[in-house]
């Protein structure tokens, strides 16, 4: 115990007598090569649909809400200033999303489907600490859409959808991989299918949370 005590007076003299001198103590510097250069991914996504529809023919109005996962893969470009990091980013995900709801004419559901999406985002972010950042990211996004009736009714329509999304995120790393868990809002506007002669009109925009690893360029180069 005294020998502790004593090793932490001596500790605390010569830091005394360091600032007394003019001697700065500075921290190691911050490691932030992971977040500088292009990098590419992998990511795994829960996505969670609200699809508010119309049968004007029908009168019918209704809301399918949807689920599912999403693999998919991305890649970037960070550039790096000081601890603020600006990039683009470009991602494709397989879906399984998809949802039925009934719609008020007989027993008919009404079954929509989200097979895939992808976007091309701007990002922006700040390295808190050595190992960490928080970011934002926004821009374009598209997806592939199909409704149908359940019974069959007149087959299968899709729709190639376009809007945005946007979100934010953070993301840690452990030097040569960086990991990244993420939330993003899309919206996608509304599409029109249709099935036996009948128009519908769906509003569609998804929610999702993703967790994801990339590996900077510089990594598999050796760099």
């Amino acid at each position: 115990m005294k020998t502790t005590l004593l090793a932490c007076v001596l500790a605390a003299v010569s830091f005394g007598t360091a600032q007394a001198q003019g001697v700065t103590i500075e921290r190691p510097p911050t490691d932030t090569t992971a977040w500088d250069g292009p990098y590419f991914g992998l990511q795994f996504s829960g996505v969670f649909g609200n699809a508010p529809t119309v049968i004007p023919a029908a009168g019918a109005n209704f809301h399918v809400d949807t689920s599912g996962i999403g693999i998919g893969a991305f890649a970037g470009y960070n550039y790096l200033v000081d601890r603020m990091v600006f990039g683009a980013e470009a991602d494709g995900n397989w879906l399984t999303t998809e949802g039925d709801q009934a719609t008020g004419v007989g027993t008919q559901r009404y079954e929509l489907d989200q097979d895939w999406d992808a976007s091309l985002r701007l990002r922006a972010g700040y390295i808190v600490t050595d190992d960490l950042m928080f970011y934002g990211t926004g821009g374009l996004a598209v997806t592939q859409l199909e409704a149908n009736y359940v019974p069959s009714v007149g087959g299968t329509d899709s729709d190639l959808a376009w809007g945005w999304t946007a979100g934010a995120g953070a993301e840690y790393s452990f030097g040569v991989v960086t990991a990244r868990l993420q939330y993003r809002y899309s919206y996608y506007g509304n599409s029109t299918f249709n099935l036996g002669g009948t128009n519908s009109d769906v509003d569609y925009g998804t929610h999702s949370v993703t967790g994801a690893i990339a590996i900077p360029l510089s990594t598999v180069l050796g760099m």
